[in-house]
């Protein structure tokens, strides 16, 4: 539901800016930038307090907080790799990489250690049964 109406007006900004349907922008769309920028580091800073609260409060299990933690710094290394050294990253080897490659496996590794954080909290409540 949710997801689908964020990838429908998305897509619909971006295209906009790039064929300028509307013609009501001059190269700019801010809509474009609160959904592609400003909207996911705001659910990230949720997440990670959301997940800081039910760890202290319920959970008693600190020593997961770390891989959260790890997680938003991979996480915050992926964006510095996406929009300061992506170019860098380009033009010293004549275009044949980018930051793009960085980025994604910092992010990859970003969830991965989400995912562990959530094995450590939950391992119990598995069981021995297999499905």
């Amino acid at each position: 539901g949710t997801s689908i109406a964020w990838i429908v007006g998305v897509t619909f900004m971006s295209l906009d800016l790039a064929m300028d349907y509307t013609k009501q922008h001059d190269g700019q769309s801010p809509g474009l930038y609160f959904l592609t920028l400003v909207f996911p580091a705001a659910a990230v800073l949720i997440y990670v307090s959301l997940v800081s609260i039910l760890v202290f409060r319920k959970l008693e299990e600190y020593k997961s907080l770390v891989y959260v933690a790890l997680a938003l710094v991979m996480f915050s290394v992926s964006q510095l790799i996406r929009f300061d050294a992506s170019y860098t990253i380009a033009s010293r080897t004549g275009g044949r990489v980018s930051g793009s490659f960085f980025a994604i496996f910092f992010d990859l590794v970003s969830v991965a250690l989400l995912y562990k954080f959530w094995n450590t909290i939950t391992d119990d409540t598995w069981g021995d049964c297999i499905f």
